[in-house]
């Protein structure tokens, strides 16, 4: 087992804030869109492969809940909406505190 030292906390505690800082800097329109054509393509094929797959019932997905962590557009809740017949629910959360609230709740028990 390695003990991190106060000098690499320090390196991962700066790395993990020039990672946020990047996620938080404002992207150009078109790249907003690429990202939620991304998102699209891979829900899509996620949703195939379960109705492909044999051990899965292949019950009609009607309904999907996103918990959006990063800021995705309505255009990605429209594709799926459009192009897959489902009803999309979206609900914006605060990912980095949600997963420091666990840790706490997990530490306390």
């Amino acid at each position: 087992m390695k003990i991190a030292t106060t000098l690499e906390s320090a390196d991962v505690e700066e790395e993990f804030h020039q990672e946020v800082e990047e996620q938080e800097m404002p992207t150009h329109e078109s790249d907003g869109f690429n990202e939620d054509y991304q998102r699209f393509l891979l829900i899509q094929s996620s949703i195939n492969n379960f109705y492909k797959d044999e051990k899965y019932e292949s019950a009609f997905i009607q309904n999907v809940y996103m918990a959006d962590g990063v800021g995705i557009s309505l255009d990605l809740k429209r594709y799926l909406e459009e192009e897959m017949f489902m009803d999309v629910y979206t609900r914006r959360i605060d990912l980095p505190s949600s997963l420091c609230n666990m840790a706490k709740l997990e530490l306390d028990s």
